[in-house]
């Protein structure tokens, strides 16, 4: 009997055992196995970051490698358009809003990409901005979408209709501004120099280049509050030098400051009547046609004189020059000319 009861006992205890062993090693495989996902997990995140930062690296340089072509175009076009029409016209294909949003639209993907590329973490912090990952692809998208647009724009913005066209509507827009009354439908306007006074010349100062505009309503807002008259002696597009007189003013106060006629302007923006109507007065390097009709005029007249030249012989490009400079004058014959 004291021998079974000690075989039971050897057979029964390794039974017993089990169960401890297996409670002791139980916490040691959970460790181990949260370790091994955290470190699956990391490398994971290390894998995206880097995918990341390959796909950003890409959108960066082919966004710098697009804008350097849009430029290439940009400058084609320009070099095609001052051989064919005039160089006059190339103001109007630098102003156009179609090449300009393109162009910061590359440039603002490409600066966008950078600096995401500088957030994204792949080693011992791993970080992978995803929203702003991709925010970069529909930068990508509308960029893809803009260079369309512009190819379209380019193609036709180079046709010699398109550029007469344009022309004429400027000039059309020019004759509202500037002559925007109806026969017989403004009050007649007429002024004497008064006799023993002498007139307050203003001048260019040190600036020089071509009238380009006049502040109308500026002008004539400060000349009613200091109840003077002012004569505009150079018309716009003329070419003035420094210290040529632009106008002059009748009845006007050497020391008169706009801080004396103005509520609204303060002490530190107050200065002199005559230097502020001088300031109406643009002055650039190059003409404008906001409101210098000869310049479209002269635009136009350039075109058929280069189309009628025996290199190019390209009567039907005249037709359409007169075709246009008939449109502005027929306008501008029932308008009369303003007030001096």
């Amino acid at each position: 009997m004291g021998a079974m009861a000690s075989r039971k006992a050897c057979i029964s205890s390794p039974r017993a055992e089990a169960p401890i062993s297996a409670s002791a090693i139980g916490p040691q495989n959970t460790l181990v196995a949260s370790g091994m996902k955290a470190s699956t997990a990391a490398s994971a995140v290390s894998t995206t970051g880097r995918a990341r930062r390959t796909v950003l690296s890409t959108i960066a340089s082919a966004m710098i490698s697009v804008t350097g072509l849009v430029f290439s175009i940009t400058m084609v076009v320009l070099q095609l358009a001052s051989s064919q029409f005039t160089p006059r016209v190339l103001s109007t294909f630098l102003a156009s809003r179609v090449t300009q949003t393109t162009l910061g639209v590359f440039t603002g993907t490409f600066i966008y990409a950078l600096a995401v590329l500088r957030s994204v973490r792949g080693q011992d912090d791993p970080f992978v901005p995803q929203l702003s990952v991709t925010l970069a692809f529909v930068l990508v998208l509308a960029s893809v979408a803009m260079f369309l647009a512009f190819i379209h724009h380019i193609t036709t913005s180079i046709q010699v209709a398109q550029v007469i066209a344009r022309i004429g509507t400027a000039a059309r827009r020019a004759v509202d501004d500037l002559y925007p009354e109806e026969p017989g439908s403004g009050p007649r306007v007429s002024w004497e120099a008064p006799t023993g006074t002498e007139p307050r010349w203003l001048d260019a100062r040190d600036r020089t280049g071509h009238v380009t505009h006049v502040d109308h309503e500026h002008l004539v807002t400060t000349a009613q509050a200091a109840d003077v008259v002012v004569e505009i002696l150079v018309p716009i597009g003329e070419v003035v030098v420094e210290r040529q007189p632009l106008a002059r003013v009748w009845g006007l106060e050497t020391d008169l400051a706009t801080g004396e006629l103005f509520d609204d302007v303060g002490t530190k923006e107050s200065r002199s009547v005559a230097g502020s109507m001088a300031g109406d007065i643009g002055v650039a390097r190059a003409r404008s046609q906001d409101q210098d009709l000869a310049l479209s005029i002269r635009q136009l007249v350039d075109i058929a004189e280069r189309a009628l030249s025996p290199g190019i012989n390209d009567p039907t490009t005249a037709v359409q020059v007169i075709d246009q400079l008939h449109r502005i004058l027929r306008l501008l014959v029932t308008r009369e000319t303003p007030s001096p």
